[in-house]
């Protein structure tokens, strides 16, 4: 199985931009105090504010590389199995279906062979059913 390539994303790229906004603003704060724009007071909860918000932006900058570095090393398998079962919304696990499989295909066949699925038998073939998966290039690995 192939190993996944972590590129910075356009996700760390945007949290990274808009750490650099956010920084700017903090310095014109200070500025717009210094002309006489922003009295104490103002200076003190407008910078209180933004801190807070550049904060928050490397907290995700942080998140988003922590992340980043766990699943270098994981095979995709190890990876969207994970991502899998931590996440138990159908919503998102139907958008990882949609990402990673192209189509289903399931075939006719005359009898069924019964199984033992977490200890309920059941009848399936999986020689019936063939899952096309997409070109790897067009998989667009998770980054948030």
């Amino acid at each position: 199985m192939e190993r996944l390539v972590r590129q910075p994303g356009d996700k760390l790229k945007q949290l990274l931009d808009q750490r650099a906004a956010q920084q700017l603003r903090i310095g014109g704060l200070v500025d717009d105090y210094a002309r006489g724009f922003l009295d104490r007071t103002e200076l003190v909860r407008a910078k209180s504010s933004a801190t807070a918000e550049l904060s928050r932006i490397d907290g995700e900058i942080e998140l988003l590389e922590t992340c980043s570095r766990r699943t270098e090393a994981l095979t995709a398998e190890e990876s969207f199995r994970r991502a899998w079962e931590a996440n138990e919304s159908i919503e998102w696990r139907g958008a990882l279906i949609g990402r990673l499989i192209e189509r289903i295909e399931v075939f006719p066949g005359m009898g069924k062979p019964i199984v033992n699925v977490d200890g309920v038998a059941m009848r399936f073939d999986k020689d019936r059913v063939k899952i096309v998966w997409r070109q790897s290039d067009s998989v667009a690995v998770l980054a948030a």
